[in-house]
């Protein structure tokens, strides 16, 4: 078992709702790709490792598929702007070719990009290829992060309060370098915070890449503990996702 799969386990126990998926949604794929999508496996990682998205496809034989994907690497090859992603469907990588995209899914907040143009200006920004995009992705990475976790834990029980929502938004204003230009901007955060359901996949994802930065990772649970603390309530959903994730934390260092 991975250590992926070992996280994923953990947080799957606590049943922590996830972002609300479209009415009459199914996922399918046609019995063979087309070749223009299929490349030799290899091992490639950027700063979109972890986003878990639905694609809505059409290929250029025109055949229709709606698969879960997890983002890989954004490239531009011959004019053409490409994702490169590992699909759940194959379990292999796939290559996906922007202007085929008909719809895109972001599972941490159920939000519908149809069409997905604007999906693909978060992607631009992410991977810095937009000028001026290049310290902004950094922290933003390194907030996302950070807030998907403490956004899971608070919805434990269900419930995600104002004083909750105020208390992350804190944390990560103390915690992250942010850009100044992004500083004293509240109201955008908290609009961004209040739409997160974060997965416990995206949550195990999150914790990964965390865990990497030792002085961040040993102020996740007292941070955690803040968040549900905050409404002077500690109810016991967020108590036992709160365990969970001590002795995640402490089986991970072991």
């Amino acid at each position: 078992m991975t250590i992926f799969d070992r996280i994923s386990k953990h947080f799957q126990r606590l049943d922590v709702p996830r972002g609300p998926l479209p009415e009459n949604f199914t996922r399918s794929a046609p019995e063979t790709d087309d070749s223009e999508m299929i490349v030799a496996d290899q091992p490639v990682r950027s700063k979109l490792d972890g986003w878990v998205i639905c694609l809505e496809y059409e290929d250029a034989k025109g055949q229709h598929s709606t698969r879960d994907v997890e983002c890989r690497s954004y490239k531009t090859k011959g004019g053409f702007e490409y994702l490169l992603v590992h699909c759940f469907v194959r379990e292999k990588l796939r290559l996906f070719r922007l202007d085929r995209v008909i719809s895109v899914i972001d599972y941490d907040t159920g939000e519908v990009f149809s069409p997905p143009t604007e999906f693909f200006g978060y992607l631009r920004t992410i991977t810095g290829t937009n000028s001026r995009a290049g310290e902004i992705t950094n922290s933003f990475f390194e907030a996302a992060d950070l807030a998907r976790l403490l956004v899971f834990v608070a919805r434990a029980n269900r419930k995600f309060v104002q004083i909750e929502l105020d208390a992350i938004n804190l944390i990560l204003q103390q915690e992250i370098s942010f850009p100044t230009n992004l500083k004293g901007k509240n109201k955008a955060v908290q609009v961004w915070l209040k739409s997160l359901k974060p997965s416990a996949e995206s949550a195990a994802r999150s914790l990964l890449r965390i865990r990497k930065n030792p002085e961040k990772a040993q102020k996740l649970v007292p941070m955690l503990r803040e968040v549900i603390w905050a409404d002077g309530v500690y109810q016991k959903e967020e108590e036992a996702a709160l365990n969970e994730l001590n002795e995640l934390v402490l089986e991970l260092e072991a």
